[in-house]
């Protein structure tokens, strides 16, 4: 978290470490995001449009979520601080009323708040920061009445919701998740396995996809097109550290992992089509379930027990050593 009487070089320095302790890789696409942040700061942006407006391209699990994720942690120091929109629920032109409200008159007009409602945003504000970060996932997938909407926001910097009221929207950061190109990509060699010479390839073909889906109007209003690669496994192995460190922060025994374990994590839980995501999912239903088996089965297990995890012949194996907590001394 930052503190707003910092000066924009040093805000722009410890805000990328901050997001860095949640995010894995994705340098580039940070960097350019702060740096719309940076200007923010210094007050050298148009005051009224947001002030970044991106989309994010790349296959699914390369950590497009988790980049919004950072910069709520960054700003708020809560990594689920922004407003999540699914756009594939908004696939129908009425299905908009859900994201600025009904007009007067109709049905539920006055029962449903609307999504991007003045509320709403204040809600994803913190006393740390009072930028709205705004996720927009799968956008290619939404009718062109939202991203009708999308251009007076990228272009006024405000929302017209369905009573006629406006919503300010200039203090805040737009980002849109996209696949499109990805498996067009894939068939010319998006896999990891291949020369990294051949990701200008990539971008091109994700790039034209694109160029096809959304008008130049659209276009021409984004600050940036942020095509991020698939995790490489360095990072997916990073990605499964922090996980178990997760994990065995929650737990009430002391837990010791080895680094097979982590190998097997990566192994079963990481591929380069759908990057890192099955991680968490082993942890979570897997380690995490026995280990509650192990604590739930013994009564004495306190933080004095030690809990190890180790991976031998590629199956996750425990053991534990419980040791009873010493009795206070007395005095006769």
């Amino acid at each position: 978290m930052l503190t707003t009487k910092q000066p924009p070089s040093s805000y722009y320095k410890d805000l990328g470490m901050v997001a860095k302790s949640i995010l894995v890789g994705h340098d580039d696409a940070l960097a350019k995001i702060l740096k719309r942040l940076e200007l923010y700061k210094s007050g050298m942006i148009d005051k009224h449009r947001p002030i970044g407006s991106f989309l994010l391209a790349g296959p699914t699990g390369c950590g497009k979520t988790t980049l919004a994720q950072a910069i709520a942690f960054a700003l708020h120091g809560n990594q689920d601080t922004f407003i999540r929109i699914d756009c594939g629920e908004y696939q129908n032109s009425h299905e908009v009323a859900k994201l600025i409200g009904a007009p007067p008159g109709y049905l539920g007009h006055r029962e449903t708040e609307a999504v991007l409602s003045k509320v709403a945003l204040q809600r994803v504000r913190s006393p740390n920061s009072s930028i709205v970060i705004l996720l927009l996932d799968e956008v290619e997938k939404a009718d062109n009445a939202l991203t009708n909407i999308l251009l007076g926001v990228m272009d006024a910097g405000r929302i017209t919701l369905g009573d006629n009221t406006h919503v300010d929207m200039c203090e805040s950061i737009l980002l849109m998740t996209s696949n499109l190109g990805v498996k067009e990509a894939s068939d010319t060699s998006f896999g990891l396995s291949k020369l990294e010479s051949s990701f200008v390839q990539k971008q091109a073909t994700v790039t034209n996809a694109i160029k096809k889906r959304f008008s130049p109007e659209f276009r021409n209003r984004l600050d940036a097109v942020l095509i991020l690669s698939p995790l490489t496994p360095i990072q997916a192995h990073v990605i499964a550290a922090r996980e178990i460190n997760k994990f065995v922060s929650h737990c009430p025994a002391t837990i010791k992992v080895t680094k097979s374990l982590i190998h097997l994590l990566v192994e079963r839980g990481y591929s380069e089509e759908f990057g890192a995501r099955d991680i968490k999912r082993i942890i979570e239903q897997d380690m995490m379930m026995e280990v509650a088996r192990i604590i739930l089965n013994n009564k004495n297990i306190n933080k004095n027990t030690t809990i190890y995890i180790d991976a031998i012949q590629g199956e996750i194996k425990y053991r534990y050593k419980i040791i009873p907590p010493v009795a206070a001394a007395t005095v006769e």
